[in-house]
């Protein structure tokens, strides 16, 4: 019945994951010191990187994941601005909901880190002096 699985469809995961999947994970992760402290590490990181780019002026929505969406006074000029020192960010231009949003995936390597969080500072850190000097919002 295509009723009956389109209710079904709806009211279940938008990615779902067969069991014997899942229950693979659960062993995996329960076996190896790995995976545990590598997701430690990103929720670490993705709270520090939050706190960054609240204090950049950007906002943020609240993650689970590996990325932190931002909306900072200029998506366009965050993201070609890291893209101009080698970083590479998602941004949604041609959505119309999405197009003042960019997504950056949380670096867990050091390195990494410190290459996004001195990118966000010289990007951003301008940003707060263009608001104050009578700077608009990009329109959502």
């Amino acid at each position: 019945d295509t009723r009956v699985v389109s209710w079904l469809r709806a009211g279940g995961q938008p990615y779902p994951v067969a069991a014997p999947s899942l229950a693979a994970v659960e062993r995996l992760l329960a076996a190896r010191p790995w995976p545990r402290d590598r997701i430690a590490a990103v929720r670490r990181r993705r709270e520090l990187l939050i706190a960054l780019l609240g204090r950049l002026g950007a906002e943020t929505l609240p993650s689970q994941g590996n990325f932190v969406l931002v909306r900072p006074a200029s998506a366009e000029r965050l993201r070609t601005g890291l893209a101009r020192r080698g970083i590479a960010v998602r941004g949604f231009p041609d959505h119309p909901l999405l197009r003042s949003w960019v997504r950056i995936t949380v670096p867990t390597g050091g390195a990494a880190w410190c290459r996004l969080e001195r990118g966000l500072r010289e990007v951003l850190g301008t940003a707060g002096d263009d608001a104050a000097a009578g700077g608009q919002r990009e329109s959502s």
